[in-house]
């Protein structure tokens, strides 16, 4: 082997010592800032965004929310969340409500809430359980027989309100981190 041959050999395995090394370093970084990040959400109960959150996305307890603007049907909305690794959003407590409302500024959005497959029995489309509800006074009402699906942020005091699931309005998305 002559002289060029051999510097070219060490030369090669000096930059993979190098690459491996800064591979490592990478990965120590990153799993300090994971413990950093898991010690600091075990100090921390209100809404904050996360890096376990993609971008666009904010957290709020165990999930990560999308509000959006676009005025589509509640089945469409559905779909577009559901290709965004989410569903509509479901809704459980007064406190995840006040977080939507902040979250959407109060517009009328639709969320995950209908009683589509049967009258009167309410599901959540992510399949939770049905255990929180914020209607508006005299709702839901069905009227016409035609109102199957839920928006939020209904009359003055941005409540929910069964309409027709043919409607348009924004919508809030969410999905387990």
């Amino acid at each position: 082997m002559n002289f060029t041959m051999k510097m070219l050999t060490v030369s090669v395995l000096l930059v993979a010592l190098m690459v491996l090394t800064q591979a490592t370093a990478d990965k120590t970084e990153a799993s300090s800032a994971a413990a950093a990040e898991k010690e600091e959400e075990g100090k921390h109960t209100v809404a904050k965004r996360s890096l376990r959150c993609r971008c666009g996305w904010a957290r709020y307890g165990r999930r990560c929310f999308r509000y959006f603007p676009v005025a589509k049907t509640w089945a469409l909305a559905q779909r577009i969340c559901q290709a965004n690794g989410g569903n509509l959003a479901s809704v459980h407590n007064r406190y995840e409500d006040l977080y939507l409302r902040r979250l959407t500024r109060n517009r009328l959005t639709w969320i995950g809430l209908s009683d589509a497959q049967q009258e009167r029995y309410w599901f959540w489309i992510d399949g939770t359980r049905v255990n929180y509800a914020a209607w508006a006074r005299g709702q839901p009402n069905n009227s016409y027989r035609r109102e199957h699906c839920v928006h939020m942020n209904w009359s003055a005091a941005k409540r929910w309100n069964d309409v027709q699931c043919s409607y348009r309005y924004g919508f809030v998305c969410a999905k387990r981190m």
